[in-house]
């Protein structure tokens, strides 16, 4: 009996606050990961290769599969090629065991390719939606909630005094709380079927300028001029902002939340929640 939701990635923000999600529902989880992971009374934790005989074997119980594993942007490495490559091998796990559906979280502006991390993002699409299996992606904008990399960010900007904002701060935004995203997931994970691509975005756009100075809590915020950001980034590894950041930042990604809502039948925190 397929009663169980497998989470690659396991062990990143999503991650957790997915498993923790799942666990408060009762719902099973297999979890696959490349290191230990401490298991909770409704997890099977199988760490090592997703081709492993004991991974198919957790996999046969497992209605869909949650893909989360990848290169992020705030992870510091480069080789965005690890998020295809992860997306195939996600796949191939898939078909070994029979799980019917694959539910993928990529990234809001991965169909611009602005930068090698879009570009990966479009490809990890790709592969799934081409895999045959059923499936669901949704192109997240800023997850935020607890310990969320952008707010911590910006916080530890403000213990220091002040909170670059690179450019005009104009650009728009569309933060999803965690929680929100999680209830997104695991239903979409529970619900049979499908072939759907949506943005994983909140009820309402922000500017940057705003949030920041939403998240600052009173701390001044400097103007940065965005080639002058830019140029830090591509020189220190301690700047700010990184280069994938900025892009983001810049293009202003919004999404169509409407659509999203009337699929996920659910309400959603508007970002007063959310701070």
């Amino acid at each position: 009996m397929r009663d169980s939701v497998a989470v690659t990635g396991a062990s990143g923000y999503v991650g957790r606050n997915l498993r923790r999600h799942l666990a408060r529902r009762g719902i099973r989880a297999v979890c696959l990961t490349r290191r230990p992971l401490a298991a909770r009374a409704t997890e099977t934790v199988v760490a090592g290769p997703w081709a492993s005989a004991r991974a198919a074997r957790a996999l046969r119980a497992c209605r869909a599969m949650v893909h989360l594993a990848g290169v992020g942007r705030h992870s510091g490495q480069g080789g965005y090629s690890q998020n295809a490559a992860l997306a195939e091998e996600a796949v191939r796990a898939c078909r070994r065991a029979r799980v019917p559906k694959i539910v993928f979280v990529s990234g809001l502006g991965a169909d611009s390719r602005a930068t090698a991390y879009f570009a990966s993002k479009m490809a990890a699409e790709r592969a799934i939606s081409r895999s045959g299996i059923a499936h669901a992606i949704f192109r997240a904008s800023y997850i935020m909630g607890r310990g969320d990399a952008l707010s911590s960010k910006v916080r530890r900007m403000a213990r220091a005094g002040r909170v670059a904002v690179p450019g005009t701060g104009r650009y728009a935004m569309q933060p999803v709380h965690i929680d929100d995203a999680c209830a997104v997931l695991a239903g979409e994970a529970m619900r049979p079927g499908s072939r759907r691509t949506l943005d994983l975005v909140g009820p309402e756009r922000v500017t940057y300028r705003r949030l920041a100075g939403a998240l600052a809590g009173g701390a001044r915020l400097r103007a940065v001029p965005m080639e002058s950001a830019i140029r830090e980034a591509a020189r220190s590894a301690r700047a700010p902002y990184d280069l994938d950041e900025l892009a983001l930042l810049a293009g202003g990604f919004v999404g169509d939340h409407a659509r999203l809502r009337r699929a996920a039948r659910m309400g959603f925190m508007g970002l007063r929640s959310m701070l």
